[in-house]
């Protein structure tokens, strides 16, 4: 018998996904169960799918400034008027230090989102977290969390726990539209 990843039955997982998840095709819903059975488990009988390897640099980032009154750092990053085509994904490098925080938050805000069907979650957005960790010759991918969750079309966010001090975003487009960002916030969380 055929198992996701958290053990259940796949065919529990599809009378799951069939009655709880609203799926305009049956693409998106094949999509959806290759999401959840697939890229989150590594207990799955076939091994997850390669994640894509040609990448978009966002240009536009925006630490913000230390404020004038106290000596803190900056705990936030901003990247501004980001464009992610049909099918591609993009890089968000920071340059923020997480070494001493426990999680980062992040905060998508889109433009073009204003209906159900142009909606971030119909987008099949994905943000991953990935990490630099010492000994390591690449970043790691840790987390992987969908939009799907978000509760409006036009933003959301999630959260990430953190696993070394360099921090890179990739966020991810499945749909068949471009998506255009206004704005994606990360949030550097104190302990």
């Amino acid at each position: 018998m055929t198992r996701c990843g958290d053990g259940k039955p796949l065919i529990a997982q599809v009378t799951w996904l069939a009655s709880n998840v609203r799926c305009t095709s049956l693409m998106n819903l094949l999509k959806l169960l290759t999401f959840g059975c697939a890229t989150l488990s590594f207990a799955a009988d076939q091994p997850p799918a390669k994640s894509p390897e040609v990448y978009d640099r966002a240009i536009h980032a925006n630490a913000r400034a230390q404020d004038s009154e106290t000596a803190a750092p900056a705990n936030s990053e901003v990247f501004d008027n980001l464009v992610i085509a049909a099918g591609k994904s993009i890089l968000l490098d920071s340059a923020l230090d997480y070494a001493s925080a426990p999680t980062v938050a992040v905060a998508l805000k889109c433009i073009t989102c204003n209906s159900a069907t142009t909606s971030l979650a119909a987008a099949g957005v994905v943000l991953q977290a990935r990490w630099m960790v010492p000994n390591a010759d690449y970043r790691v991918a840790t987390e992987t969390k969908s939009s799907s969750t978000f509760p409006y079309w036009d933003a959301g966010g999630v959260i990430f726990n953190v696993y070394g001090s360099q921090f890179q975003l990739i966020l991810q487009n499945n749909g068949s539209q471009t998506l255009s960002l206004a704005q994606v916030t990360l949030f550097r969380r104190a302990q």
